[in-house]
This record gives structure tokens, C-alpha cells and sequence, in this order.
């Protein structure tokens, strides 16, 4: 064979290793990066579309999974109100399938300005609010900036709500969850005042009506009978779910169905959404005779100047002073003719509404499908700035946590600067000291600094702990630094590397009389720049990262650093935000990686050219 023709045979060869050796490093380049993806990916979902474990979240291309995102935040991130407000057995978001609604535009219309002048606070629920594991959507992140705005200070808030808050961030809106229920109590506080006041500035779209009907359906009824089969063996009725069984505004007429009835409204439902006719004045004030037997003792009680009893006025709805509506509820559950009662809420308020403006009479599901409607439209009209909140939600309520929780960023900068400082001066001074002054024990020690990396931290920890303690160190940056500083790793690196430069640097340098430190600070720490590099992103990353040393050598909370911070948060929250926690944590130490990446490589290559 000719000599050139082997040459090009092993030039192909020699071609074709390379070629294989660059794709194996693109697939685990590519393995690298596909975990990032996710994780990134999975910063920008939340509770709906996290279990999907794509690089990309599915909502970026597929309307149905962001409609579904946006049920999750307009009902807080409380599946069960969505299922009472749309009749739906979804248990998960993600079951939630994009309606599709046969209902009249004309009666849409008339919802949607039903529900721009409605003006009851206490039929509505404020949408976007906080929900499960630290799920604070954007009117809960608006309440909390409203709040700090009002009261100025944490400490002020907790004098007037007598409560023990460090943060705002804290401070949850009401739950309202439990609104259609007797025992919810508003409260009529400062607190509760703020909150009303910013709800019903939001936008019509942002809130949502109390539904009855659902409540009614999966707080009572479903837990009385557990099964549709149940109920309709004891009413005889044929419902095909609990859905179908909606809240009359009068006692109905089977006798099964009316002892339901009157139990929920008597003893259960809300009182604002209950009214007693007028009819029923007479034996109201009998009730308060039996009660109280003379009109002083009323007098005293309601803070009033009756000459009788018969002078009582009766209300139709709940009064507003907390007493008198303490006994009109003791009158509705024992003595108020079952006929007088009433319930009335959006839906009665909606349907009369509708009356007026001369539509025929609605079907009890009617505003159910018309809501659902409106709900389609406000998504379709809100899309693309839903969309830019979804993607960074998670990011805010991370960023709002660490920069307003504690000192955490301040305590993390100071104490990677000294950790960082402290490494850089003793592993260098330890190292030079072996290498320029040859010790009878200098192996000893090298083999000594060597065994320490023998033993695990967490072996070591128990005993350090005890010492710092003993020294009274704890809850110092002392306690942090001290026990890391020396590493016996990044001495026996240094001595070797001090042992390899140019002895005749040190002799031309005692001829010109310079001192020790001279020589090691100008000598050799000026030649040793590559090393320290590498040295310093690892103090940077040790201290960064220390989370388990941090929290049991700092117990005090004024002193943690972020990462405690950052794992007291995801102990608390769900997946989307760990993920965001994550993302945003990397930021710093990429950051240094990526503005030092010169220096470092050069630090990874010298030693080993040496």
C-alpha cells in the first residue's frame, strides 16, 4: 500500500475517533442540560401542571392546560370552590376539561352587569387570594403591599390585631372559604375593614359570587347521604349527582327535602343569606318577652330606650349590631314560622335581576352556565396577562420571602466575604510556611492536615458544635468560619504548588532585602492567582451552600443565612416553588463561575502543568 494512501487512511481513522469523542461530549452536555430544563421548567408550574415533567411547561403551547392554570388561581387554589361554583366532581385541576357552554349571550350580558353593580361584600369571594402551601396569588401579594402601606410597620399591625407577625408576608387575607357557613365570623375589625375595602376595588372579573347551591350540595347534603343512590332511595327522586340538588329560595314540598331544607337554613347556612318575613314581628317580640320578660333588661342588653316591647322594630335580615343579631338567630332556629323563612343570595338576587329587565324565568342551574360563560370570556380577554403572571408568580413569592424574611441576604454576604477572606489567608500562610522553611515535622503535619479529610463533616459535627459552645460562639460568624478556615486539602495543594516556583524569585528578593511578607505577598500570592481562584469559589460555594452547620451552630433566627431561609420556604410550599427556590439560589454562584471563568480554568490547568 503507498505511503500516502495509509496516511489518509489514518487520517480518516484519526478523524473519525475525534468525531465520536465530540458527540459522546454532546450527549452529556445534553444530559446536563435536560435535568436544568426541567427544573427551570418546573419553576414556572404550580400545583396543575407540575406532574407533567417536560423542558418546557405544557401551558406555553396547549390553551387548555393554561385555562386550567386559571381556574387554579381565580378560586385561590381551593379545588372544592371551583367544584361548588361549577357543579363540576373534578378533583385536580388538571381534570378540569375547557367547557363548552349553551347558554344565551343576552343572559351573560346581564350577569356580567349583575356583577358590576353588585356591591355586597359579604356575597362575594375575593379571587387570586392565598392559597394551600404558600400559594399567595396576586391579590394576596396587592393585600399584603396594602396593608404595610396602611399600618407603616409590622410592630403597629400586631398592636392592633394582637397578633406576633415578623413580616407582612405573613399576613394571609381571610379565609373565606367558609363564608356560606354560620360559623364564619367577618369580624369587624380594622383588618377586616381593609380587606372589604380592597376587595370590592378590584375588577368585577377578580372576584367571584358565593354559590349556595354548591355549598349546600357538598357540605351538607353529600356528607348526610354519601351516595346520590342514598339520597334518592330516601326522597324518591331521580338525580343522576349531588350536583342536580339545588337550594330552593322557599321550603320544598316533598317532606324529605323540606326537613333538609329547614335543618341547613335553620341551623347551618349564613344569616345574611337568610330573610324572615314581616310577618313575624309579633311573635318575634314574644320570643324576646319569653327571653328577657321585661323591656328594662333588653334596654340594657341592646343599649336602647324602649318604652315597650311592642316599640321593637323587626328586621327582615340579619341586624347589624352583634347582639340583636345574636337573638334574631335564636328566633330563626326555634320559633320563625318555617314558611316566613327565606333564602336569599346572588342566584335569588341574580334571577329577580333578570326579571326586571323583563327575561323569562331562569332554570335554577341558569346562572351556573351563564357564570361558566363569563368565566370563558374574562380567560379569552385576560390571556396574555395571565400568561406573563404564570410565568413569574413562583419567582415573586420567592424574591418577596428572602428579601423580607430576616437578614438572611446580609448575613449570607458577610459571611461568605470572611469565609472567603479567612480561606485565602490561613491555607496560603499555612502552605508557605512548610514550603519555605523546611520543618523536621513538615510531613507529619501534611499527613495530619490529610487525615482530616478522612472523616466525613457530619461526624465532626456533634463535637465542634460542643466546642463553639463551650467557647460561647454560637450565634457568631465565628462559629460559622473557625471550624472550615483550615483545609487540609487546600494547604497540601498549596505546599506543593509554592514547592514548584522559582527558587531563584526568593534568593534575588533576599539580595534586594525584602521582607517575609513581602515575599509571600508579592512573590507568591501574585504567582499563585489561578489557585485562589479555585480556592475562593470553593469558600464561596461551601459558604453559600452550608445549610446543616448553619442551622444547628445558629439557632437564632436574626442570624440565619439564606439557604436555612430558603429550606424553612420549601418545607412549606409546593413543588413550583421549590423549583423557583432553586433556580434563583444557582443564580450567584453561576454568576461568579461565569465573570472568574477565565481565572479558574487557569487555576485548573497551572497545577497541572506543574
Amino acid at each position: 500500500m503507498p505511503i500516502i494512501t495509509q496516511v489518509e487512511a489514518r487520517s480518516r481513522w484519526v478523524r473519525f475517533v475525534y468525531l465520536c469523542m465530540y458527540i459522546i461530549l454532546a450527549i452529556g452536555a445534553v444530559s446536563m442540560i435536560y435535568p436544568m430544563l426541567l427544573m427551570v421548567s418546573g419553576s414556572l408550574k404550580s400545583e396543575t401542571d407540575i406532574i407533567n415533567m417536560t423542558p418546557w411547561p405544557k401551558y406555553f403551547f396547549d390553551d387548555k392546560v393554561l385555562y386550567q392554570k386559571y381556574m387554579e388561581s381565580r378560586y385561590s387554589g381551593q379545588i372544592i370552590r371551583f367544584q361548588q361554583a361549577h357543579k363540576s366532581g373534578a378533583n385536580a385541576w388538571r381534570m378540569i376539561d375547557t367547557p363548552v357552554v349553551h347558554v344565551k349571550p343576552a343572559l351573560v350580558n346581564l350577569l356580567a352587569e349583575f356583577r358590576k353593580q353588585c356591591r355586597r361584600q359579604d356575597w362575594q369571594y375575593m379571587g387570586y387570594s392565598a392559597g394551600p402551601s404558600r400559594m399567595n396569588f396576586k391579590n394576596a401579594r396587592r393585600f399584603q403591599t396594602k396593608l404595610e402601606k396602611h399600618f407603616g410597620t409590622i410592630d403597629k399591625l400586631n398592636m392592633v390585631l394582637k397578633s406576633d407577625y415578623t413580616t407582612f408576608l405573613q399576613v394571609s387575607p381571610p379565609n373565606e372559604s367558609m363564608m356560606p357557613s354560620r360559623r364564619y365570623r367577618a369580624g369587624k375589625s380594622i383588618f377586616f375593614q381593609i380587606f372589604n375595602q380592597f376587595k370590592m376595588s378590584l375588577p368585577p372579573e377578580q372576584r367571584e359570587f358565593i354559590d349556595l347551591d354548591g355549598y349546600y350540595q357538598l357540605y351538607y347534603v353529600k356528607p348526610v347521604y354519601s351516595t346520590i343512590r342514598n339520597y334518592n332511595e330516601k326522597h324518591h327522586t331521580q338525580f343522576a349527582s349531588f350536583h342536580d340538588i339545588y337550594l330552593s329560595a322557599n321550603p320544598p314540598k316533598n317532606e324529605q327535602r323540606k326537613k333538609d331544607w329547614e335543618k341547613f337554613v335553620r341551623k347551618e347556612l349564613g344569616l345574611v343569606f337568610i330573610r324572615i318575613d314581616k310577618n313575624q314581628a309579633d311573635s318575634f317580640r314574644e320570643f324576646l318577652k319569653t327571653r328577657y320578660h321585661n323591656v328594662r333588661a333588653i334596654n340594657r342588653l341592646y343599649q336602647t330606650h324602649y318604652k315597650k316591647i311592642s316599640d321593637i322594630p323587626f328586621s327582615e335580615t340579619v341586624p347589624e349590631k352583634p347582639i340583636v343579631a345574636a337573638d334574631w338567630d335564636l328566633f330563626l332556629q326555634n320559633t320563625a314560622d318555617l314558611r316566613a323563612i327565606k333564602v336569599y343570595g346572588p342566584r335569588q338576587a341574580f334571577e329577580e335581576y333578570v326579571k326586571n329587565k323583563g327575561f323569562p324565568s331562569l332554570k335554577p342551574d341558569a346562572m351556573t352556565r351563564a357564570g361558566i360563560a363569563l368565566e370563558l370570556q374574562d380567560f379569552h380577554k385576560n390571556k396574555k396577562q395571565f400568561f406573563r403572571d404564570c410565568l413569574k408568580r413562583n419567582y415573586l413569592i420567592v424574591l418577596d420571602y428572602i428579601l423580607l424574611h430576616g437578614r438572611g441576604i446580609v448575613n449570607t454576604v458577610i459571611y461568605c466575604g470572611l469565609m472567603i477572606l479567612g480561606m485565602l489567608l490561613v491555607n496560603p500562610l499555612a502552605a508557605y510556611a512548610m514550603s519555605r522553611y523546611k520543618l523536621p515535622s513538615t510531613y507529619k503535619i501534611l499527613l495530619f492536615c490529610m487525615l482530616t479529610m478522612a472523616f466525613p463533616p457530619a461526624v465532626t459535627m456533634i463535637p465542634a458544635f460542643l466546642l463553639l459552645r463551650n467557647l460561647h460562639l454560637l450565634n457568631t460568624f465565628a462559629a460559622l468560619i473557625l471550624p472550615t478556615v483550615a483545609n487540609g486539602y487546600w494547604i497540601f495543594m498549596l505546599k506543593g504548588f509554592f514547592d514548584s516556583l522559582p527558587q531563584e524569585l526568593y534568593e534575588a528578593a533576599d539580595i534586594d532585602g525584602a521582607s517575609e511578607w513581602k515575599k509571600f505577598w508579592v512573590i507568591t500570592m501574585s504567582l499563585s492567582k489561578p489557585v485562589l481562584a479555585v480556592i475562593s469559589l470553593q469558600a464561596f460555594t461551601m459558604a453559600y451552600s452550608n445549610f446543616m452547620a448553619a442551622l444547628i451552630i445558629i439557632p437564632d433566627k436574626k442570624m440565619w443565612t439564606l439557604m436555612i431561609w430558603l429550606y424553612e420556604l420549601q418545607t412549606q410550599s409546593q413543588q413550583g416553588i421549590i423549583y423557583a427556590a432553586l433556580c434563583l439560589a444557582a443564580i450567584p454562584t453561576l454568576l461568579i463561575f461565569l465573570f472568574a471563568q477565565n481565572i479558574i480554568m487557569r487555576g485548573i490547568v497551572v497545577p497541572v502543568e506543574k
